[in-house]
């Protein structure tokens, strides 16, 4: 009995057993199953990437071409733009051109029709003043008109003539400015000669103080540098005469200027009575002077060689007894050397030493 109820239970046991088995082998089929579907849809799914990635491969060419194709059409938008603002900028520029030519012969043109006006007013007056000279009861300036002026070149012949003939008819001073205010004449050559005389001196700038008053149109001065002094005191003062003196300085290129107790005096007896303004006026005017000599003279100041400035150059103060205070020299950084002697003041003793340091050479006689 105890063996049949073993067998039944190893029966039971083995079928369960089987039962399993079945089962397992049912759940094995399927996870088979499940397996080969999921390799089917990584394959697909595998696939389905391919395609991502080769669209996205091409996307991304595409998108490079058309950066590129970008770059390229922003470069030729510029290159272009750079061509057009070239091109404008060429075009305002020649307009620009164009109207400044255009203003320039607008302004010439207005130029010249104001010069036609004031010449032509200013023949009139002449005619005017010429007709007034003609009818002068004793026929003086008639006399001197019609000998030495030109009507051709509205010019005298000759200014000194002129002005001697003038003088010898005991002619006003507003009577001979107005004779000399016919010509027109705009550049003026002095006479080629140096009186030392006083008296001949003064006649000398009566003449050339008259003809500086009378000439309308005088620009430019030219002749010997002995005239210089002249040309300042008829300058001094007239803004419009100014240039006068620039241009009369601008000819010479002396490197030295001298200056005595004759050649003092004959300027003073012309109006040049301040000598130091004088020379701060002129020596700026003449940049190639190097070597000054005041040695003699009765100057009391030296302020004036500020005017000098980094100005190479050599001071001679020989005989200066008049110069109490040289401490002037200490400023232009240009001095180089001061020449002196036992008539100089001996206010100069007082600097040297400084000059000696700042490089200046101290020459004694």
């Amino acid at each position: 009995m105890g063996d049949v109820d073993s067998s039944v239970e190893k029966v039971g046991n083995d079928r369960l057993l089987l039962e399993q088995l079945v089962l397992l082998q049912g759940l094995l089929l399927e996870s088979q199953g499940n397996v080969t579907r999921l390799m089917e849809e990584k394959t697909t799914l595998t696939e389905c990437v391919k395609e991502l990635e080769t669209e996205n491969q091409a996307l991304r060419d595409r998108c490079e071409e058309a950066t590129t194709e970008c770059e390229d059409m922003a470069k030729e938008a510029e290159e272009r733009r750079k061509i057009n603002n070239e091109r404008h900028k060429i075009e305002l520029g020649n307009m620009k051109f164009k109207l400044d030519e255009a203003q320039e012969a607008l302004e010439a043109a207005l130029a010249r029709e104001k010069e036609a006006k004031s010449l032509a007013a200013f023949h009139q007056g002449q005619i005017e003043k010429t007709q007034n000279a003609l009818r002068d009861e004793q026929g003086v300036s008639r006399v001197i008109i019609n000998k030495q002026f030109s009507f051709l070149t509205s010019q005298y012949d000759d200014l000194k003539t002129t002005y001697v003939a003038c003088v010898a008819q005991n002619l006003t001073a507003d009577q001979i400015k107005d004779i000399f205010s016919m010509d027109i004449r705009t550049e003026w050559k002095l006479p080629g000669y140096h009186e030392k005389d006083l008296e001949t001196y003064v006649k000398k700038s009566q003449f050339i103080s008259t003809v500086f008053r009378g000439l309308p149109r005088l620009q430019r001065v030219v002749g010997e540098f002995w005239a210089l002094p002249f040309i300042y005191v008829n300058t001094k003062g007239d803004k419009e005469k100014q240039p006068l003196l620039a241009g009369f300085c601008a000819d010479w290129s002396t490197t030295h200027l001298t200056l005595d107790a004759a050649s003092m005096e004959l300027m003073q007896s012309i109006g040049v009575n301040d000598i130091p303004a004088y020379l701060t006026a002129i020596l700026p005017l003449l940049p190639t002077v190097r070597h000054l000599d005041i040695s003699g003279t009765n100057l009391s100041t030296l302020q004036w060689v500020c005017c000098l400035q980094s100005r190479p150059f050599v001071l001679e103060v020989r005989g200066c007894g008049g110069i109490t205070d040289f401490s002037p020299l200490l400023k232009p950084p240009g001095l180089e050397r001061v020449v002196y002697n036992g008539l100089t003041n001996t206010a100069i003793e007082k600097i040297t030493e400084e000059l000696r340091g700042k490089g200046v050479e101290l020459v004694k006689y």
